[in-house]
């Protein structure tokens, strides 16, 4: 009973944590009231389809009447801003936190839950919103309001640096775009040029939600610009955008076949639990058929002893969800649940809590039929005569429920290979520069623009450093960067992803320059600067080295040099033209990003504190956040990091069960041998033997389940890769090792109880049958 009460309160928390899961993916932006009226501006530009210029979006805003309201926002792209206050004990402390700027009808259009202050406050261009997780961490309270905020830098969407907190929400859950930042507002005249560049999201609130296919018909792109000549306007429903950008990390991103897989693991853990639970009852027949005898000798009917074996399925299956839930009590909120990204406290999802307790209630009324009626279908002359057990059908249906959890467990095994396989290729792999000497620092954006020549200064005299370079992006740290274009002297144009960055950039990264050579000092000063492009834009376009081309960078900038591909973005996707412009007055202004190259055989550490402590002598309150590439892929993975780890969880859970279901199907068969095994046990057969013939007929039954599951794991691990540009290969050996873990569990769950059995006095056993 206690066996059958863990695999049931097991399966019940899987399913549980699995749904809670799904439905967060399926439902998200369903806190807004009004999601259905929202809208995503779109226009096919390519790589960023849902970035566009502020005065583009402005003038669709004014379009038309449908457009019941409006809203510009803009994202944190790049990095966080170093924010200062003065604490509890009146010093002056810094931290770093993301900012999202935003038109004040944001909060007319999204659901804010306001804990303190105004709602609105983002109307005075003095005023912030903050998340009530911050206000808490800061100040111990979210009573707040009035509290000063000063910034490093100018922030560039509203020119300030000084600012108060008007507002604090509450946290937002994770299905939702809107992030938990420091939200300020965004000028009346910021970007109206469009100097800015291409950097703002445009959501619309309409009327009714048939205005949408009416805008996307009467509004043409071509009015505005004549660049965007056969470009048609897409409204993205607020409730498809996580779908609809899948690959996206400027917005949440999500992938329905994945979630649709977990959907059938959590079913697929019911049925394994429901299999259990009949298999461990029809189990319990060999002690339990004399006193159901007895009771029928007594005057009790079959249908009233069914229905008290019914009842006794049903309770424990209530028991087995009380004892779920208090495990789902005990590690929410624990390690064991942080790769899940969702809250899985009872309160907050007490609708699919109660789904599960109706299931559990049906699931003890289904798998508590057959052994009710297996038990009771039995003539007392049968029992007398011991000969009721092992009939053909029952050991055959007993044996088919047990093969398909097998089935299930050899999927899943080979399954959760798959993905630590891609998932460590994506990591590990080559990815074109020298990830594991480089460290990535970034911090108060005026300090670096200041005395970025001095810092590195400083830096390269020590013998921890190697060298020091500065780029304008988090190279390979994303996977959208910002994109520009230039012409050809044959008016070719090329779009490329475009970083600017120092002459030595390729030497602190490791990027080895395979045409051409590598920028000059001197080149970095020129006027017209100098470009390096990555292999794929020389195979694509009719570019060489020396070639001069135009663009809004410079014109006639010479390209002096081809790097090896390397991974500026995460293997989802695939390589993109790339570019680096060096040229001293943009490295001046925008590249103001450390990287730092180690010397060989340092301790990490001793390179920190040393970072550390060059910033300190420019600014002691300053915040510098280094960053190893070991940490950046991590982060860069880490939905598919979450995804193998809730997959592998289940996957434990399901062998888990298999075990138990395997332990039922082993003591049924074993109950009904004992009488088999004591007269081979007289006739001389060892120990040895014994087993080897309980064994083989299940090593079979495994065998046969692992050829039958490889194509089922086959189709779903052919699927899931083709969601990645880069992936491995579908290898044969990982359903060879599947099969065979499954088999060493195997073998182990049926020797350990076949050994009691061999080790049983035949005398003994012949008597109790």
């Amino acid at each position: 009973m206690v066996l059958n009460l863990l695999g049931l309160s097991v399966a019940f928390v899987a399913f549980m944590v699995t749904f809670i899961k799904v439905y967060s993916e399926f439902s998200f932006e369903s806190m807004h009231k009004n999601k259905d009226r929202i809208y995503m501006v779109e226009l096919p530009y390519g790589e960023l389809d849902n970035v566009h210029r502020r005065l583009f979006l402005e003038r669709f805003f004014e379009s038309s009447s449908l457009i019941e309201k409006s809203l510009i926002m803009i994202p944190p792209f790049i990095k966080q801003k170093e924010f200062r206050f003065i604490n509890e004990k009146n010093e002056m402390t810094a931290f770093l936190s993301d900012v999202t700027s935003a038109e004040p009808d944001i909060t007319d259009i999204f659901d804010f839950q306001i804990l303190n202050g105004d709602v609105h406050c983002l109307q005075n261009p003095e005023m912030v919103m903050i998340p009530a997780s911050m206000a808490k961490r800061l100040y111990g309270t979210t009573d707040v309001i009035g509290n000063k905020l000063q910034t490093a830098e100018e922030l560039w969407t509203i020119k300030r640096k000084e600012f108060t907190i008007g507002a604090v929400y509450k946290d937002f859950p994770y299905n939702t775009q809107l992030r938990n930042d420091i939200y300020i507002p965004i000028y009346k005249e910021f970007a109206m040029d469009g100097s800015e560049g291409r950097c703002c999201f445009g959501y619309v609130m309409l009327s009714t939600p048939e205005a949408a296919d009416e805008l996307c018909e009467t509004f043409d792109p071509k009015a505005f610009s004549n660049s965007m000549d056969d470009m048609s306007l897409t409204l993205v429903p607020l409730s498809d955008i996580y779908i609809h950008y899948e690959k996206a990390t400027v917005t949440k991103g999500g992938n329905y076949s994945i979630l649709y897989i977990l959907i059938c693991i959590g079913l697929l853990v019911l049925i394994i639990a429901l299999i259990n639970h009949t298999n461990l009852m029809a189990s319990m027949t060999p002690l339990r058929i004399r006193s159901i005898n007895i009771q029928k000798v007594l005057g009790s009917t079959n249908r009233k002893i069914r229905l008290s074996l019914i009842i006794e399925s049903v309770t424990l299956c209530c028991l087995a969800f009380l004892c779920a839930l208090l495990w789902l009590y005990l590690i929410n909120n624990t390690e064991i649940l942080s790769s899940i990204g969702v809250d899985v406290g009872i309160i907050n999802n007490y609708g699919l809590v109660l789904i599960t307790f109706v299931i559990a209630f049906i699931l003890g009324v289904l798998s508590g039929l057959y052994p009710a009626f297996y038990m009771t279908s039995f003539s007392p002359a049968m029992i007398l005569k011991g000969s009721f057990g092992l009939s053909v059908n029952g050991k055959t249906v007993r044996r088919i429920l047990v093969g398909f959890q097998l089935i299930i467990t050899v999927a899943l095994v080979s399954s959760s290979i798959y993905l630590y396989l891609q998932n460590s290729f994506m990591k590990k792999g080559d990815v074109g520069f020298d990830r594991d000497k480089v460290v990535m620092v970034s911090g108060n954006l005026s300090l670096m623009r200041a005395h970025k020549n001095e810092i590195a200064q400083k830096l390269r005299q020590s013998s921890l450093i190697s060298d020091v370079a500065f780029a304008s992006d988090r190279f390979a740290a994303e996977d959208v960067y910002s994109m520009i274009n230039v012409t050809t002297m044959e008016e070719e144009r090329i779009f490329f992803y475009a970083m600017f960055a120092t002459h030595n950039f390729f030497d602190v990264m490791g990027i080895s320059v395979v045409e051409g050579n590598k920028p000059t000092l001197s080149e970095q000063k020129s006027k017209k600067g100098a470009y390096v492009f990555n292999k794929l834009v020389k195979e694509l376009h009719k570019v060489n080295v020396l070639d001069e081309l135009n663009g809004s960078l410079s014109d006639r900038g010479q390209v002096v040099g081809f790097t090896n591909n390397f991974a500026l973005t995460s293997r989802r996707k695939k390589e993109i033209e790339t570019g680096f412009f060096i040229q001293e007055d943009y490295i001046r202004d925008w590249a103001n990003i450390m990287y730092v190259r180690m010397a060989d055989h340092v301790n990490p550490l001793d390179v920190n504190k040393l970072i550390q402590k060059t910033f300190a002598e420019f600014d002691p309150a300053t915040i510098v956040n280094i960053e190893y590439y070991d940490t950046l892929t991590e982060r860069l993975y880490e939905k598919e990091t979450n995804l193998e780890h809730l997959i592998l969880l289940l996957t434990l859970l399901t062998i888990l069960l298999s075990v138990i279901g395997l332990f039922g199907l082993v003591l049924f068969e074993a109950q009904y041998k004992r009488k088999e095994i004591a007269i081979r046990k007289v006739f001389g057969a060892e120990t040895e033997e014994i087993l080897f013939n309980l064994n083989k007929s299940y090593l079979k039954m495994v065998l046969c389940c692992a050829v039958i599951s490889v194509p089922i794991t086959y189709w779903g691990v052919t699927t899931w890769l083709q969601t990645f540009a880069y992936r491995i290969p579908v290898y044969g050996w990982v359903f060879i090792v599947s099969a065979t873990l499954v088999m060493i569990i195997t073998l182990l769950t049926v020797t350990s109880q076949a050994w009691k059995a061999s080790r049983e006095n035949p005398v003994e056993s012949m008597k109790s049958l």
